[in-house]
């Protein structure tokens, strides 16, 4: 199996095993102790990220995140996805909605050593705050 053929299946495990199966014990098989998440808000170390999945899981329980393309060249992977679920507890100080939603994203992933390094992720976070109902619909236009 090559570099990037591990790096993908890495990846995709990781996917499956957190977001899909709810298996958070598994973080720590997946990321390095060095682990950085870069995001939008700063960056993250590893048990940052861990109580993020820990929320996230408890405010979509019925979370599933499909790997629609993963990509890999060299030490890095790249995962186009698409999240589906239902806001059934708190998200971030945000009340449970009970409505679905859905929501596509990217992540670019760094691997050594068999593990998650770094990651950079980008998702629709506005789209999925509308359709949680904690920021409104524009207007349609007539």
């Amino acid at each position: 199996m090559t570099q990037e053929e591990k790096g993908r299946q890495i990846v995709i495990d990781e996917t499956e095993t957190l977001f899909n199966r709810k298996d958070l014990d598994a973080i720590n098989s997946f990321f390095t102790e060095d682990f950085v998440d870069h995001t939008g808000t700063g960056d993250k170390d590893r048990s940052q990220y861990s109580d993020d999945c820990v929320a996230i899981a408890a405010a979509f329980p019925d979370l599933h995140v499909s790997c629609d393309e993963v990509i890999a060249q060299g030490d890095k992977v790249v995962k186009r996805f698409t999240a589906t679920g239902t806001q059934k507890g708190p998200f971030f100080g945000l009340p449970a909605s009970g409505k679905p939603f859905t929501m596509g994203g990217m992540y670019m992933y760094r691997i050594r050593d068999g593990r998650i390094c770094e990651q950079w992720r980008v998702a629709d976070m506005l789209g999925l705050m509308q359709q949680v109902g904690a920021i409104p619909q524009p207007a349609e236009a007539t």
